[in-house]
């Protein structure tokens, strides 16, 4: 079911840890959204860990859109285009904040 496939990220047709404590976290409609957005954005944002600042790279940025588009039933291939709306600065990256206030615009 495309709800199943929604959070098998890497398509091995089982869920991970990881990919199942999102799929919780999504679908638990008593949390707030944005703090359900927020944890997914956070959960495998590398970069942002890396550099200590919590940026939101290009790259990592458009897989939280296809994940968004795939579980909000957004429009697909759209997840490029947001990011261009959303990185206005067309700095490769945007902060948390930033993205957060514009997904929560879109959803």
């Amino acid at each position: 079911p495309r709800i199943f496939r929604t959070f098998d990220r890497d398509n091995s047709g089982k869920l991970s840890f990881e990919e199942f404590l999102s799929a919780v976290v999504m679908m638990n409609h008593d949390m707030p959204r944005r703090d359900r957005v927020g944890f997914l954005i956070d959960q495998n944002n590398i970069y942002g860990n890396e550099y200590g600042d919590g940026r939101i790279t290009s790259e990592y940025g458009e897989q939280v859109f296809e994940y968004l588009n795939n579980y909000y039933g957004l429009p697909p291939g759209s997840a490029n285009q947001y990011w261009q709306q959303v990185d206005t600065y067309n700095r490769g990256y945007v902060t948390r904040e930033e993205l957060m206030d514009y997904i929560s615009i879109i959803i």
